[in-house]
């Protein structure tokens, strides 16, 4: 992903197109589009309104080949009259491929979190600028966008699938207008296991339990213990 490095920190208004051309695996382009927003003859801001760039090259899906793909990042930058600062848009700590056994049921949890203490709520990526060629390239998962969590019943072709999802944040829990949207994209590998489904890896003491909130002083060191249980018997 590229960051764009000449962002001013006077502009109110910002947002993004961000669009990657693969050609290789350890090569890539990025270009960035944004547009400082100015004020118009009544005193509000207005948004930038970034043109859509084309691209393609995502890994051969079980939706197609060469699908094109873009993605789309919005903040406003203007001063919250609740922090008095700008918002801190929220996160989504998500590994680029998640392995699910074919003939399971799944829940896969997109882990987010927000530095303003928002209420964070996950979509569907829509249209050309935000997912491209893989919009709901992941048929039949459901999306939970309030506890930002998809589930599968893994009984389709096996291989890999894109998805891509949209995280915002919202001053309240009713439906407002987001303050930014975060894009989060990744892959699906639905592989064949001769294990049953209840065969999961577990983690096991002294394995911290999930969702532990760990404090951590700068420039400490800090060494922690993992250990996991795989499906199979006796295997760790």
């Amino acid at each position: 992903m590229c960051v764009p490095r000449d962002i001013d920190s006077e502009v109110s208004g910002l947002e993004y197109l961000v669009k990657r051309h693969k050609d290789k695996m350890t090569t890539h382009e990025c270009t960035v589009q944004h547009r400082d927003t100015k004020k118009n003859k009544t005193g509000v801001r207005d948004r930038a309104r970034p043109k859509p760039f084309s691209g393609s090259n995502w890994i051969d899906l079980v939706t197609g080949v060469n699908k094109p793909w873009s993605f789309r990042i919005m903040v406003d930058l203007t001063n919250r009259s609740d922090k008095e600062r700008a918002n801190s848009s929220p996160r989504a700590d998500m590994f680029p491929l998640v392995r699910l056994a074919y003939g399971c049921n799944h829940t896969i949890v997109i882990p987010v979190h927000d530095a303003d203490g928002d209420n964070v709520r996950c979509r569907w990526a829509n249209g050309s600028t935000e997912c491209a060629g893989v919009c709901r390239a992941f048929p039949n998962s459901i999306l939970n966008e309030d506890q930002c969590t998809i589930t599968y019943s893994a009984t389709d072709k096996i291989g890999y699938y894109a998805v891509a999802i949209q995280v915002e944040d919202f001053r309240s829990i009713g439906r407002t207008p987001p303050l930014s949207s975060v894009p989060i994209q990744f892959l699906v590998y639905i592989y064949k296991s001769s294990l049953p489904c209840n065969r999961v890896p577990v983690f096991l003491p002294p394995t911290k339990s999930d969702k532990t909130f760990v404090t951590v002083q700068v420039h400490m060191t800090v060494t922690e213990q993992i250990v996991a249980k795989s499906g199979e018997e006796n295997t760790r």
